[in-house]
C-alpha cells in the first residue's frame, strides 16, 4: 500500500502547508517576518506563505486558502519533480 504524508506524522503533530511561490519570471516570493521572529542584529528572517490545516481541509485546500489570506490572490499548485 502506498503511503501518504499523514502516515509519517505523530499523533500530536501540527499539520499545515508551506508554499514556495514563483512568479512568471521565475522569481520566488518571500516576505520579511518583522518582529514575529527574532534574529541576531544585522540578519533578516525571510518567511514563506503557509499555515495550519483547518478542520475539513486537505493539503491543497489549505494551500489555496493560505495564499488567498496572506497575499490576497489565487495560486496555481504545480507538482514538484522532487521534494
Amino acid at each position: 500500500m502506498k503511503k501518504v504524508i499523514a502516515d509519517f506524522l505523530s499523533v500530536n503533530a501540527e499539520i499545515g502547508v508551506g508554499l514556495a511561490l514563483q512568479d512568471k519570471s521565475g522569481h520566488y516570493l518571500f516576505f520579511f517576518a518583522g518582529n514575529r521572529y527574532k534574529c541576531p542584529p544585522g540578519e533578516i528572517f525571510y518567511a514563506g506563505i503557509g499555515g495550519h490545516l483547518e478542520e475539513g481541509e486537505d493539503y491543497l485546500m489549505c494551500a489555496h486558502r493560505e495564499a488567498k489570506e496572506e497575499i490576497g490572490t489565487n495560486v496555481e499548485i504545480l507538482s514538484a519533480p522532487a521534494t
